[in-house]
């Protein structure tokens, strides 16, 4: 008996590993003797930075520390900030992972509150969460033709967008930064954020090159008599190679960047002003490497001379639709209750938290940015004011069913003071999304033919059938242990559906 099977791979990036740890943060904080004495808390914010994540026995092996900072001004009326870190080590079981897969792991704020007990002493009560994600490359395959024992298939072209290659590669962009000339220098440091922004990832053989800018924004208590907050903004370049297991360079990819820490120290330029800034930003590149394949897959099979064993799976197969760059405008009106504003001294942006949904023939992105205003009241005080602005924007997709990969991160902010107690507010989101179109079939992914099981063969001298309603020439040809070929030439007919009450003629095999 003359038998073969031709099969072809479909393969998707699965999860291996998703799972959340919280961990509380306690301290117990007094000021150092060289530092004011606090007379009001304006803000305290809490920032997880993940130093190193490894994995042994098992489990994942977390290493890193919270950041606390403590904006407030003293009985002076002049503002100060404060940073303290508390460190951190956290385990997770990970049974399923291996060296070989992609591990991530990242930190968000759940809270912070923040007490104030005597103006040298404060404590912070907050909790983080740290999530481990770790995805591999997985391979089904399913029968793409079949040969020999009067084998008949059905089948079908499917457009599949097949992962090759998934991998994250962590880095340090280090650089001693100079402020501005035109900015005041350097009292004491607020904060630094990193936005990063991928322009082109470049495929060659087994590696990956991408390029990109990483945005700081330096805010700063100035050394002058104004004691205000300054903003200054640097680029550092990005140019990174991530290895990989195997790439061709008319493969799709979709990269990442994300920041894990940012570490800094002022410094002293030549004439003695704090005007330098030593900053390591340490951050990981993701890539996700597709190709583009048509492929036949088999969704039926019988034979006309032997009984055979069918092995059906649902299979996931995903298809890179479209991969897109937009922005989207988020405003909203901050109010200073019973005060009226004197000045903003500075607009600060962090912890995004976004979402897709599938509404009708749209993709629906959304979510909200925190933003905050140091300000000066007309009676000589300082606030804060806090406020999540929300943002939503939509696509419009032609696909039933969707996975879709997205980054959002700050891309310009704008403050516009419209009366005393009023201020807009405009931050513009960049997003960066890749669009899989999902398709689950039911394909045959072996056929075993028995070949110790010979069909007995009709021995009516003529078949007449009429269909039925919706049945096709296939349902019919295996129904009656023949051919779609045999039936449609022997009825001259050349669409597979038949009108119902049509009558056929069924040769025998």
């Amino acid at each position: 008996m003359d038998f073969s099977l031709s099969k072809s791979n479909i393969s998707n990036i699965q999860n291996v590993c998703d799972s959340n740890i919280s961990q509380n943060i306690d301290s117990d904080i007094t000021l150092p003797e060289y530092v004011d004495d606090i007379e009001t808390v304006l803000s305290c914010s809490l920032t997880p930075e993940i130093e190193s994540a490894s994995l042994s026995d098992g489990k994942v092996a977390v290493e890193g520390s919270a950041l606390i900072r403590l904006l407030y001004t003293s009985q002076k009326g002049t503002l100060h900030c404060f940073e303290s870190t508390v460190p951190f080590s956290r385990f997770a079981e990970a049974q399923n992972v291996t060296d070989s897969d992609c591990l991530s792991v990242t930190g968000a704020t759940q809270y912070v509150n923040c007490r104030l007990v005597n103006p040298r002493r404060f404590d912070v009560h907050g909790n983080i969460v740290i999530s481990f994600h770790a995805s591999e490359v997985v391979s089904q395959s399913v029968v793409s033709s079949a040969e020999g024992a009067g084998i008949q298939t059905r089948t079908k072209c499917l457009t599949v967008s097949n992962a090759r290659a998934v991998t994250e590669k962590p880095f340090t962009l280090s650089e001693v930064l100079e402020i501005n000339p035109d900015l005041p220098s350097i009292a004491q440091m607020v904060s630094i954020s990193a936005s990063p922004c991928i322009t082109e990832t470049k495929l060659i053989s087994g590696k990956a090159l991408v390029k990109g800018d990483m945005t700081l924004e330096a805010l700063y208590i100035a050394d002058d008599r104004q004691n205000c907050i300054q903003s200054a903004q640097f680029v550092l370049p990005i140019s990174q190679i991530v290895e990989l297991d195997t790439t061709e360079e008319a493969d799709s990819s979709v990269s990442r960047v994300t920041v894990s820490a940012i570490d800094y120290t002022v410094r002293a330029d030549s004439t003695g002003a704090i005007r330098l800034l030593d900053v390591s930003v340490g951050a990981r590149a993701k890539i996700s490497v597709f190709k583009a394949e048509e492929i036949k897959v088999v969704t039926d099979a019988y034979s006309t001379e032997y009984e055979i064993e069918n092995e059906i799976k649902r299979i996931e197969a995903r298809c890179l639709t479209e991969q897109f760059e937009d922005t989207c405008l988020c405003r909203n009106s901050f109010s200073a209750t019973g005060k009226q504003i004197g000045r903003v001294f500075s607009l600060s942006t962090g912890d995004i938290v976004s979402s897709v949904t599938k509404r009708e023939n749209k993709v629906i992105i959304s979510g909200s940015v925190r933003a905050g205003l140091t300000v000066e009241y007309t009676n000589g005080e300082k606030g804060y004011i806090e406020k999540p602005l929300e943002f939503e924007y939509s696509r419009a997709v032609n696909c039933e069913d969707l996975i879709c990969e997205k980054s959002v991160r700050v891309n310009s902010s704008s403050f516009l003071v419209t009366s005393q107690t009023n201020v807009d507010v405009r931050v513009e989101v960049e997003i960066n999304a890749s669009v899989f179109e999902k398709t689950c079939l039911p394909l045959i992914t072996d056929i075993k033919v028995k070949d110790d099981c010979r069909k007995v063969p009709c021995r009516a001298a003529l078949t007449l059938y009429y269909p039925d309603r919706n049945e096709s020439v296939w349902d019919i040809a295996k129904k009656y242990n023949t051919t779609v070929k045999a039936i449609t030439e022997e009825n001259s007919v050349s669409d597979e559906n038949i009108e119902p009450g049509t009558m056929l003629i069924l040769p025998r095999m």
